[in-house]
């Protein structure tokens, strides 16, 4: 059930504050229905490469889909991967790592 719910309804989180959803499969779409704020959503493989960044505000539909090869969707503050230098292509494994 938290899986499916992401960050809807939560009305804050702090600052450097990332949400990790491991076993999420490539073509996937996201939604920001009953978020309370705009949110990062990065896809990642299974080595922890970025494939996809989407910033998005609340209220959206049909976010994605999610690249072929995705094993993990990380979501956060809109603007946290700008911040931290992330781009499409960085490796994030310390995060994937089981």
């Amino acid at each position: 059930c938290q899986r499916q719910q992401g960050l809807q309804y939560t009305t804050q989180i702090p600052e450097n504050f990332i949400v990790l959803f491991k076993k999420i499969s490539g073509l996937q779409f996201f939604h920001t229905q009953n978020c309370r704020f705009p949110i990062d959503i990065l896809s990642l493989d299974s080595s922890g490469v970025v494939l996809s960044i989407w910033t998005v505000d609340p209220e959206q539909n049909l976010v994605g889909p999610t690249p072929i090869g995705t094993q993990a969707v990380l979501e956060s503050h809109a603007g946290w991967a700008i911040k931290n230098s992330i781009k499409v292509g960085d490796n994030l494994s310390f995060l994937v790592k089981e």
